[in-house]
């Protein structure tokens, strides 16, 4: 027997919903059907940020660890190429490359990393503001190792 009614939350969102229960081959069975009235949605107030909403400029301290043979080294932050090094090199006699200090407008972001020679490729979700410090390495044959930290990277 179906069951027909409206909800109203908290924030306000209206709900219309349908319950239907029976019984088939000595089975009882419920269906719920669920639908919501669609509107714009707005973000919720104090201690909650939006996560796409531009904010505050935030530092992002890139190290290149172990691996790096002569690579193309490419890093996309939320769809933006923001940087690009041939010829990169680490590990044993080799000197350090510097670190990539880059700026972004958002506290989350989704950095992508690409190496080649190799076809590496590999992406994160990353709190600008929790972790500020990454390093990325390549470990084997095709697999980019991150690290993230509160603290400078060696």
């Amino acid at each position: 027997m179906p069951s027909h009614g409206s909800a109203r939350g908290s924030p306000p969102q209206d709900v219309e919903y349908e319950v239907n229960t029976g019984r088939a081959t000595g089975e009882e069975w419920t269906m719920l059907v669920v639908s919501t009235l669609d509107r714009p949605m707005s973000w919720p107030g104090s201690g909650h940020e939006n996560p796409d909403a531009p904010d505050t400029q935030h530092s992002l301290h890139i190290t290149f660890r172990e691996g790096f043979r002569g690579h193309t080294v490419v890093i996309v932050v939320n769809g933006d190429e923001v940087f690009r090094r041939s010829g990169v090199t680490t590990g044993g006699t080799m000197a350090r490359i510097e670190p990539v200090e880059l700026v972004v407008e958002h506290r989350l972001v989704e950095l992508m990393v690409s190496v080649t020679p190799g076809d590496y490729l590999a992406s994160l979700d990353l709190d600008v503001t929790a972790y500020p410090h990454l390093a990325i390495s390549l470990v084997g044959e095709g697999t980019v190792s991150f690290e993230t930290s509160t603290r400078p990277l060696p």
